[in-house]
């Protein structure tokens, strides 16, 4: 017998459904998709178990004749193509008959539709690909479909499927970003505890934004637009203080359609590459216009990739639009030449610098001292955004200062055996001069004591007992729409930190915050809580969690660089440093100091 078989048609189903659908957000995108292009103006969304157990989609679209809905499950069915030639004009989004097979495959599906101007609707039952029934049946105008028990006879792939919680934040992350892209669209999200999300249609994009991300997102944004030939681009984009630690607040949508380009996502790093930090990301809503002739969409099998004809024309587009959208937006932060100069009297430099009408936070501000300076060779200097010029400064700053070169200890060991070094002074009011027998130490004082607060931190919560400090007034902190699903998890991980924290509606009321974050920002810790589970890929693990916390905490409250500290202070914070786990590098993995040892001043004396 030969070793080559036809696969089954079942089989082939199940094997491109693979390709398809991942997880139940990927469901929850087709099926959206498939709505908007039967022309709905509402789409309702049941999850359950994160969609794990059911994805059910309903709207008030067009609808499907009989003979359209037994023909979606067919192989090979599109509503979309009719020749070769239809690949370079494809105008839809993926209407019905595409991923339908897949999902069917894979799933216990029920579809129910009437066709406008029909009598009545037709129902069609699927188990596992098999068609069980297909009957007519009353049902008002548009399409549900009913997607139960995802992956049950396919344990090999259900097995990859994460926590509920999971994969709830990566279907409410993506209804989110079709919502904004579709304003006119009413959009309602409910899961096992009611409505977790509810957007009614909005006139335009910046009311959808308002709607979902809050006041505090949207004012924080830089509209541009710009425009070249038969293309188009056009958005929001964050300013430069304004900034994310992971890119899940970057949307792009190419036509319409939500992508992932390394083209677009390029151009957008590309144009905030001076004006902030390595490691951090802007928020950026972009929209791109183009002649579909000029892009191939089936690149994917998901459609979230795209391959456009001329790439580099878009990337320069995109990095003008942003540029020029900071220079016509008065509220662009003015970063001063010299911003990390210290006046005699001691004064941080971004104590009293408006930047538009946004005051930065003292943390934020005191990070956009060394935001500015670049490293470009042999010199340092500042991008004029006006001009585009370049120029130099006299002040030699790493672009990253939480990066400083320099020499490192060989050997945990070496640290461990010494003495703490004595504090001489201070640089800059940013980094603590030390000098003991092995050498002269510089010590980032941010950096180092955030090393303290996270070691104290996590062996407070570890032993159950952090410090507390109540607020004389509770703290109301507004939950944004798209991520109100998370607030049971997000009140477990505040009250497991330290803060005392309860839901009341859809805001969090903060009564008591740990001692050692009294003076941070309350509002910034919550938003990085909220942000850290929405990547959150693996269930909740109560040590990771507390680390979470920590390092939040940590970054918080510690001592900000541009403050001036004594001499006793600067001893305290050293004494306290080697006390800790690994004095020589931060929570976050960055260098906390570096040692000029004997043989380094030697040489650099020509001694040696």
């Amino acid at each position: 017998m030969g070793r080559i078989q036809v696969l089954s048609e079942t089989v082939a189903h199940q094997i491109a459904a693979g390709e398809v659908v991942e997880r139940p957000a990927s469901v929850v995108k087709e099926l959206i998709e498939n709505s908007l292009d039967a022309e709905s103006r509402r789409i309702e969304i049941e999850l359950r178990a994160g969609g794990r157990q059911r994805v059910r989609v309903r709207d008030n679209g067009i609808g499907m004749e009989r003979v359209d809905v037994e023909l979606a499950f067919a192989r090979h069915a599109t509503s979309k193509i009719r020749q070769i030639e239809d690949l370079n004009r494809i105008q839809t989004l993926g209407f019905r008959g595409e991923a339908l097979p897949s999902i069917a495959s894979v799933s216990r599906l029920t579809l129910k539709s009437r066709a406008r101007g029909d009598a009545s609707g037709t129902e069609i039952v699927i188990e596992g690909g098999r068609i069980c029934s297909v009957r007519e049946t009353g049902w008002p105008e548009g399409t549900e479909v009913d997607v139960q028990d995802l992956f049950f006879n396919v344990p090999a792939r259900k097995k990859f499927v994460k926590a509920p919680s999971t994969e709830l934040s990566h279907s409410m992350r993506l209804i989110a970003q079709y919502a904004i892209a579709r304003p006119e669209v009413h959009f309602e999200v409910e899961n096992e505890r009611g409505s977790v999300f509810s957007a009614p249609p909005v006139a335009d994009i910046r009311e959808r934004i308002f709607q979902v991300y809050g006041k505090e997102f949207l004012d924080n944004l830089v509209p541009f637009e710009e425009g070249r030939g038969s293309m188009r681009v056009f958005g929001f984009t964050s300013l430069p203080h304004e900034q994310h630690s992971n890119r899940y607040s970057q949307l792009f949508f190419v036509n319409g359609r939500m992508v992932r380009d390394k083209t677009i996502s390029s151009a957008v790093m590309a144009a905030y590459r001076q004006l902030i930090p390595a490691g951090t990301y802007p928020a950026t809503l972009l929209f791109v216009e183009i002649p579909s002739c000029e892009i191939d969409v089936n690149v994917h099998p998901a459609k979230t990739e795209i391959r456009f004809r001329d790439s580099s024309t878009l990337f320069s587009l995109i990095r003008a639009a942003i540029d020029h959208g900071f220079v016509a937006c008065q509220r662009v932060p003015d970063y001063p030449e010299r911003s990390v100069s210290v006046p005699a009297g001691g004064e941080s430099p971004c104590s009293g610098q408006q930047f538009g009408p946004f005051a930065p936070r003292p943390e934020n501000a005191a990070a956009l001292a060394y935001q500015t300076p670049y490293w470009d060779g042999q010199m340092r200097g500042r991008r004029d955004m006006t001009t585009g010029s370049t120029e130099v400064s006299d002040v030699a700053i790493p672009e990253d200062h939480l990066a400083w070169p320099g020499g490192a200890f060989e050997a945990m060991a070496e640290i461990r055996s010494s003495e703490p070094p004595r504090a001489m002074g201070q640089f800059r009011s940013s980094f603590i001069v030390a000098v003991d027998r092995l050498g002269i130490f510089v010590i980032d004082q941010h950096v180092a004591h955030e090393r303290v607060l996270y070691d104290q931190a996590v062996r407070q919560m570890r032993h159950g007992r952090v410090p507390a400090q109540r607020l004389l007034v509770p703290h109301t902190i507004s939950v944004p729409t798209v991520r109100r699903a998370f607030i049971p998890e997000l009140l477990v991980q505040l009250n497991t930190g330290g803060f005392e924290a309860q839901a009341y509606g859809n805001d969090i009321v903060i009564q008591a915050v740990p001692v050692v974050a009294k003076d941070a920002d309350t509002d910034l810790m919550v938003r990085e809580f909220l942000e850290g589970l929405e990547i959150s890929e693996q269930k909740t693990d109560v040590t990771e969690v507390r680390k979470r916390i920590a390092v939040s905490i940590a970054c918080r409250a510690a001592i900000k660089i541009n403050t001036e500290l004594t001499v006793e202070k600067m001893q305290w914070l050293i004494d306290e440093l080697y006390q800790t786990e690994n004095p020589t590098t931060c929570p976050h993995g960055r260098p906390i100091l570096f040692r000029l040892g004997l043989y380094d001043l030697l040489r650099n004396f020509k001694r040696i």
